[in-house]
């Protein structure tokens, strides 16, 4: 297994070094391939023409564990032990109710107030902008 990911780190930084198309396989575990593309969505504000090998590295690494555990978790598990069906549906409506109550809450903030609706509002709550003395 070391062998195996010390062989895949190897040629996928050959493969970066030796080319800057986005579309180039950098790492490949079972069936899963990782491309340059994927690494720049993974690596924040990513150039490769700065970004030292050992992030990059870093990065592939992380990817090549996380692939290879999931691989050893599909086929270790049963079937009944895979099934996520409901803890799959909370956590969707539960992104989805977040994402739609940020929208709101970004609807709500972006409401613009002209001077007059200001001036109206102070005059007409005027006492709670006084200074009260101790």
């Amino acid at each position: 297994m070391k062998y195996l990911f010390a062989s895949v780190i190897i040629a996928g930084l050959l493969c970066v070094a030796c080319s800057h198309r986005n579309d180039v396989v950098v790492a490949s575990v079972y069936d899963e391939t990782l491309t340059m593309s994927d690494l720049q969505d993974m690596i924040p504000d990513f150039d490769p023409s700065s970004d030292s090998l050992s992030v990059q590295s870093y990065y592939i690494d992380k990817w090549i564990q996380k692939q290879a555990l999931a691989y050893e978790a599909e086929h270790a598990l049963s079937q009944e032990d895979k099934n996520f069906d409901k803890q799959m549906k909370d956590y969707y409506q539960s992104l989805l109710m977040f994402a739609y109550e940020n929208k709101k809450v970004e609807e709500l903030l972006n409401i613009e107030v002209s001077d007059k609706e200001m001036e109206r509002y102070y005059e007409t709550h005027k006492s709670e902008f006084e200074m009260k003395k101790n």
